[in-house]
């Protein structure tokens, strides 16, 4: 499965590791250029890096791991729909925005 992966910190290493070594493929983006490469390059596995715009429109599932305010910043930016897919967020201090949820994954309606 493709996951875009929106942070490089703690819950966005942790996750995105276990993806990673169970096969998936993972593009790390982060506010950060150099952070989220950095991760990457720890990830292995192909793992892709660049910018929270890329990583958001990556894969079929988007973790928003983000600190509070750049996850609302995001998630107004970004959806809903979110441009992968589904997306689920860390909990990380911020109440998820619409079209992002803590508990459940969002389908976005197949296009074309």
């Amino acid at each position: 499965m493709r996951i875009g992966v929106l942070g490089t910190g703690n819950m966005a290493d942790a996750l995105a590791t276990h993806w990673v070594r169970a096969g998936h493929e993972v593009f790390v983006g982060g506010r950060d250029a150099r952070r989220a490469e950095r991760l990457a390059a720890r990830l292995g596995g192909g793992t892709r890096h660049g910018n929270l715009d890329e990583a958001a429109g990556f894969g079929a599932v988007v973790l928003a791991a983000l600190p509070y305010g750049a996850g609302r910043r995001s998630s107004r930016a970004y959806g809903p729909p979110w441009p992968g897919g589904s997306c689920w967020t860390a909990p990380i201090r911020w109440a998820p925005a619409s079209g992002c949820s803590r508990t459940a994954a969002l389908r976005r309606p197949p296009t074309g």
